[in-house]
């Protein structure tokens, strides 16, 4: 395999060669002496992923295919499933369905961790072709413990691998009995309670689901010394202990990564249409209804913070982005949220979330937009620097909104999870002011930002947008009924301040995230965002100061 590089990294990577050869010529002296259970080092020397699937799980000869496949471009899973399906159909080895299978599903799985963990040879035993009461076969896969190495996802599509092979071999479908379903189910709750804590444990009529619908058998060797007390002996079932690769396969693949697993058997043709139900987001028709996800606060563990409830107003807004330090499931937040957060997320920190994806690794990034705090007095205002966020957290009462949550497109792709509506922002702003020929520009005051909208027929500014989704109609009623009372500061045609009665309107500027300061039992809301208010509102105001709502 040769190498585009220059002369001096080629220098550089003959010396590792070099000297990897050398240790590995010494350690197979050392093996030699006989102190070792092997007279052989055990750990193959692979250029590639090719190179190393082939050492690991065979069969030989199957690196050159590989190569092959990732020359053409496809993707990881594609290669997967192309080679369960050239190998379980006997194109590239000879053998029985069982072998054919077995080693179809070994491989693929092999591809997906690129030959690095011990999952597709620990954590897959054995492979099974076992009868049906009916009479027709289908194939059990054997999981065990050390696939959890392998991730969720990647043990969820070890389970479609085997579905897809054996559909190629011809081999019937699994039909589970009313007595294995409940197995399954009494099985997951002996584990999570007797065994191992689960990252995931989806509901017992969700495992009863995939246990009723999967085409695959999800068997497995006994691990726990624990048995089931109800289910037992039954005819199919080898042992009445836990067998813990089950759990891990049901719970933490299938169940956790469903969406992920839709998107591959949908696109391979296996029919696992069953797998909505198990899908967070409800589909009608040709709409998607996003719908708050609480997976990421079960289990939550005493001392741990809960910054925010799933898709509650004031925690983090979506924001679609790509910085130098998120992407790959890392994600950015206003450093100024990390100060107010009372420091508890630092550079690293990672954090479970509600979308997408389970988790994230957090970093700071200082142009989203930043998190918006009310002082002990009463006043409200946004905190844009960790610097200012440092001088105001002893004043800080509460902390209205958190902020932006900067997430990649590809995180949303990677976790085949439906894009959520993100919020208004600059940069969207900027696209829409393109399509119109408007050339974005910044602007000195609300009213020119209004102007600028009328004029070209765009959006208005993101500046002078408030969180108008997050109050009711009758909370606009009589945000403006209250507005219309207060006292505007006019100057050569400016409004500069306007001045009102503190009262129960006020918790509405909160909500809607409106700047505004607190003295002498009066509200003070600046020029900029009281122009903003009255032009959405319809309002109007004189020279004389008077105050009209002749538009609403």
């Amino acid at each position: 395999m040769t190498l585009a590089a220059s002369e001096e990294y080629q220098q550089y990577l003959d010396s590792l060669k070099g000297g990897l050869d050398r240790a590995y010529a010494f350690a197979s002296e050392a093996r030699k002496q006989g102190f070792d259970p092997s007279d052989e080092v055990e750990i193959k020397i692979a250029k590639d992923v090719a190179a190393r699937v082939e050492a690991l799980v065979g069969p030989p000869g199957i690196a050159k295919t590989i190569r092959d496949m990732e020359a053409s471009g496809i993707s990881r899973e594609d290669i997967a499933f192309q080679l369960a399906a050239r190998l379980a159909g006997g194109e590239i080895i000879k053998g029985t369905p069982e072998k054919l299978i077995e080693q179809a599903v070994r491989t693929s799985v092999g591809v997906l961790t690129e030959g690095m963990l011990v999952a597709p040879t620990e954590g897959i035993s054995k492979v099974k072709i076992r009868p049906n009461p009916d009479g027709t076969n289908y194939v059990s896969v054997y999981f065990t413990g050390p696939i959890r190495s392998a991730g969720g996802t990647v043990a969820a599509l070890a389970v479609t691998l085997a579905d897809y092979a054996r559909r190629i071999a011809k081999v019937g479908d699994y039909r589970a009995t009313d007595g294995e379903i409940e197995r399954y189910a009494e099985e997951v709750n002996v584990y999570e309670a007797r065994a191992a804590h689960l990252q995931y444990k989806p509901p017992d009529d969700d495992v009863k689901w995939i246990a009723k619908n999967c085409p695959v058998c999800i068997d497995g060797d006994p691990t726990e010394d624990a048995e089931v007390s109800v289910y037992r002996d039954l005819p199919r079932v080898e042992t009445n202990r836990v067998r813990g690769g089950i759990p891990l396969v049901i719970c933490e693949g299938i169940a956790q990564k469903a969406a992920k697993v839709y998107k591959f058997a949908k696109k391979f043709n296996l029919g696992w249409d069953w797998l909505e139900k198990l899908i967070k987001i409800k589909r009608k028709e040709s709409t998607v209804e996003i719908k708050p996800d609480w997976t990421y606060l079960e289990g939550l563990v005493a001392g741990r913070p809960v910054f925010a409830y799933p898709s509650t107003k004031g925690g983090f807004r979506l924001r679609y982005g790509k910085s130098r330090t998120n992407g790959i499931m890392a994600k950015n937040m206003h450093p100024a949220t990390m100060v107010l957060l009372d420091d508890f997320i630092a550079v690293g920190t990672h954090m479970k979330i509600e979308r997408p994806g389970k988790g994230a690794i957090l970093s700071g990034c200082d142009t989203l937009e930043p998190p918006i705090v009310k002082l002990k007095n009463g006043s409200v205002m946004k905190v844009r620097s960790t610097e200012n966020a440092k001088e105001l957290r002893p004043q800080v009462e509460t902390v209205l909104f958190l902020g932006d949550m900067l997430v990649p497109y590809g995180d949303f792709l990677k976790s085949n999870h439906p894009l959520v509506p993100g919020g208004w922002c600059e940069e969207w702003w900027q696209e829409e002011c393109k399509a119109k020929n408007a050339a974005p520009k910044k602007f000195e005051s609300a009213r020119e930002a209004f102007e600028f909208s009328k004029n070209y027929g765009v959006p208005l500014h993101p500046d002078y947008v408030y969180f108008w989704h997050d109050i009711e109609p009758q909370q606009l009623k009589a945000l403006a009924s209250w507005l219309s009372g207060g006292t505007p500061t006019i100057n050569a045609g400016e409004m500069h301040m306007l001045a009102l009665q503190l009262g129960p309107e006020k918790e509405i500027l909160e909500e809607l995230g409106v700047e505004h300061t607190v003295a002498d039992g009066k509200i003070f809301v600046n020029g900029n965002d009281a122009h903003a208010l009255f032009s959405t509102l319809g309002l109007e105001f004189s020279q004389d100061g008077r105050i009209s709502s002749q538009k609403l």
